[in-house]
């Protein structure tokens, strides 16, 4: 959540307020997904446990080494403060074979997690399908050579999923034009994964929602996100709950609650002190306000942060 065109000083004001909106939403525990290090001095003086996700990406295969030395440099700088952080592949248009490989081979992460950007948009699965659509204008846009990429005949996702190492915890996030079949390699092949949904950062990027319905056999992996300030105007999981309920009716508040607590510290291995009130744990309390009769969430239900 930094903005590098910016002066440094509103920068680290932007962070704090950032940081400030989380916590007064009932958020104690981050998971951010980064490409710079303008976080790292707010994230070591933090009352929340975090993790940085490092986002490696660059268009040129003869240059993957260069890309994952700056990441390199920037998880180091991490590591040196006692964070937690690891290097982890942006999308699948920005990532070439090497750099996956340099990504997944590097086994220095702490923790050994990473996080995806999967199918955020239709254009993307099109541009794997058959090299048209918005894409091209992305790699125009940054004076890459088309004769960089080679359509698949596949969706994003089965592009390149062979890459993704099955041991390992994967964060798929955002899913938004996943469908059955997606769902169903991705939990063949990364057998670990988690999916990530951000769903108003969806509808202002998209105007879509994934099919949630398409995750409930997963519902002990899915977790909640909000995704950046650029694609959202708050950074609350109560929001994104409301959002997903009133587009999914039959998914209940508890079910949204152990996405939104337990799934994650599950995936980040915080379980042994968040994610559930259990004796020995110290997962903060937050109550829920205004929710109906049958508890579903309301347009006007809100948090109030007790722990």
């Amino acid at each position: 959540f930094s903005r590098t065109n910016e002066n440094k000083n509103v920068i680290y004001e932007e962070l704090e307020n950032a940081e400030k909106e989380m916590w007064q939403n009932g958020i104690i525990a981050l998971g951010d997904i980064s490409n710079d290090g303008y976080s790292f001095k707010a994230k070591s003086e933090s009352l929340m446990c975090t993790h940085t996700f490092i986002e490696c990406f660059g268009f040129y295969p003869d240059h993957a080494e260069v890309y994952f030395k700056k990441s390199l440099e920037l998880l180091n700088q991490a590591l040196q403060q006692n964070l937690s952080a690891s290097i982890t592949p942006h999308a699948p248009y920005s990532v070439p074979p090497e750099l996956f490989n340099l990504i997944f081979s590097y086994n220095v992460n702490q923790p050994l997690i990473y996080s995806y950007h999967n199918q955020e948009s239709e254009a993307e699965n099109n541009f794997f399908i058959s090299g048209s659509g918005e894409f091209l204008r992305v790699f125009n846009h940054f004076n890459v050579p088309l004769s960089l990429f080679e359509a698949t005949g596949k969706n994003s996702l089965h592009s390149v999923i062979d890459y993704f190492p099955p041991d390992k915890k994967i964060l798929f996030v955002h899913n938004t034009f996943s469908g059955a079949e997606d769902i169903a390699v991705i939990n063949s092949q990364c057998p670990k994964s988690y999916f990530c949904f951000c769903p108003n950062a969806n509808n202002y990027i998209e105007d879509r929602l994934p099919d949630f319905s398409l995750f409930r056999n997963f519902s002990d992996r899915i977790c909640i996100g909000t995704d950046s300030l650029a694609s959202n105007n708050h950074l609350s999981v109560l929001e994104e709950m409301k959002t997903i309920q009133a587009a999914e009716h039959s998914i209940s508040t508890e079910e949204l609650l152990q996405w939104a607590t337990l799934n994650g510290a599950n995936f980040f291995g915080w379980n042994d002190q968040l994610g559930s009130i259990e004796k020995g744990k110290r997962p903060g309390l937050n109550l829920i306000t205004d929710v109906s009769p049958s508890l579903q969430l309301t347009p006007q239900s809100g948090i109030r942060k007790i722990v």
